[in-house]
């Protein structure tokens, strides 16, 4: 999303903006966002408990840190599959067992059913907006920063006041050990790994006074940085195709998506490919060089480009014009893709087959009443199920992809999930 959706004053002094988001219904929402709407956080309510241990002092310094467990006593072992949220306001992380989330029926449920713990980070001041697994362990590296909550979009989700700091934390999900910290001058977003996990990429978003422009990359073994790629103002999200010798990245500001080889960024990086007013999430098609893109704004859709030729890359289709804002992306299989967009008072999942050219709306499913902004989801192909944060109704949903349905797992007297991740 670009600088309009963080703060930064521009989106309602944008003429065509307001015009769309009173046709939204976000009028009420940008008067109080401009009189420094704070809403009422449920963020003061009190967090589920923890069983993480002590983390140690976080790093003053962007050479990292590594603590050291301040428990004696391990907790219980984890179920066999999980799943992992990140709970933006109430500073933690929540775990739960993956099999009984899906297995979920009915239409509403209670985080009790299918919690395992939450880990409480609350010693950081930024909040956890994104997570990714460590590729082959059970442990999670989060990004912790403002994202787009220090804005309107944190005013919809009743976000309150968002520390405008930045921090990657790695955090073994076995144990609750703290492993190492790592602040960031520029506030991290979205992430992904290359080099079998030995290597994290940050996209290196910003707030709502510094807008970051690069990739950043971070040695594993000593969680420190080993180099940046400029790549345009805004990054928000990265993904890197199965072989993991392709990246994607987005920059929201000039609207651009480029790809680079993550084992030589600098030699690689493709021309900047002008998709959208606002491009968000980016997918790879199978291995590339082909890749989905949800756009947010001018046009609010999905695009398929075309990298075959780095030096001159291609949008290969717009697709249809979606009602509200399309963000979150993930592919079902190699050939279906499910993106969600919101809006006031409605939620939507959309369902796209890029099988063939051009690719196939295949189905649209809204459900009314639900203001609510998933800033990344997660998918399961044997079950067919959507799991969908739904920061804004302190829930996560639970969506069946063969249905209008789903089941609303409620995070009872803590505000809910904002991303999650599910365990392959």
């Amino acid at each position: 999303m670009p600088d309009a959706w963080v703060g930064g004053g521009r989106l309602w002094q944008d003429p065509r903006m307001l015009l769309r988001l009173a046709r939204l219904g976000l009028s009420t929402c940008l008067c109080l966002a401009t009189a420094g709407c704070t809403g009422t956080s449920s963020g003061d309510a009190e967090a589920s408990s923890s069983e993480a241990s002590e983390a140690g002092e976080s790093s003053e310094s962007e050479s990292g840190t590594e603590s050291e467990t301040g428990s004696s006593d391990l907790p219980a072992p984890l179920p066999e599959r999980i799943a992992v949220t990140a709970d933006f306001s109430a500073h933690s992380v929540s775990i739960l067992d993956a099999e009984a989330l899906l297995a979920l029926e009915g239409s509403d449920a209670d985080i009790a059913d299918v919690l395992v713990r939450s880990v409480d980070l609350s010693e950081f001041a930024a909040g956890p907006l994104e997570l990714e697994f460590v590729p082959g362990t059970r442990e999670v590296v989060i990004a912790m920063g403002p994202g787009f909550f220090g804005g309107i979009v944190g005013g919809l989700i009743s976000a309150g006041d968002v520390d405008q700091s930045g921090m990657l934390v790695h955090l073994d999900l076995e144990s609750g050990e703290i492993l190492g910290t790592l602040d960031r001058e520029v506030p991290p977003m979205g992430l992904a790994f290359a080099d079998d996990g030995q290597t994290l990429m940050v996209a290196d978003y910003g707030n709502e006074t510094v807008r970051g422009d690069t990739v950043s990359f971070i040695d594993m073994a000593s969680f420190t940085q080993s180099g940046q790629l400029v790549v345009g103002a805004g990054p928000e999200q990265l993904h890197v195709n199965p072989s993991q010798d392709l990246a994607i990245v987005n920059a929201a500001g000039p609207g651009t998506v480029r790809v680079f080889d993550p084992g030589d960024p600098d030699n690689s990086l493709s021309a900047p490919l002008v998709v959208s007013g606002d491009p968000s999430w980016v997918h790879f098609i199978g291995e590339g060089p082909l890749a989905v893109v949800t756009n947010s704004t001018e046009l609010s859709n999905w695009a398929v480009v075309d990298f075959s030729d780095p030096s001159t890359p291609s949008v290969r289709e717009q697709g249809e014009v979606i009602s509200g804002f399309p963000y979150a992306l993930a592919a079902l299989d190699a050939d279906t893709f499910i993106f969600t967009s919101m809006t006031v008072n409605r939620f939507e999942w959309h369902e796209v087959d890029v099988s063939t050219a051009p690719s196939t709306l295949v189905a649209t499913h809204s459900f009314e009443g639900k203001t609510v902004f998933p800033l990344g989801i997660a998918l399961d192909a044997d079950s067919r199920r959507l799991l969908a944060p739904m920061a804004g109704d302190d829930a996560l949903g639970v969506f069946d992809l063969d249905a209008d349905s789903f089941v609303r797992v409620a995070w009872a007297g803590a505000p809910g999930p904002t991303y999650i991740v599910l365990e392959p």
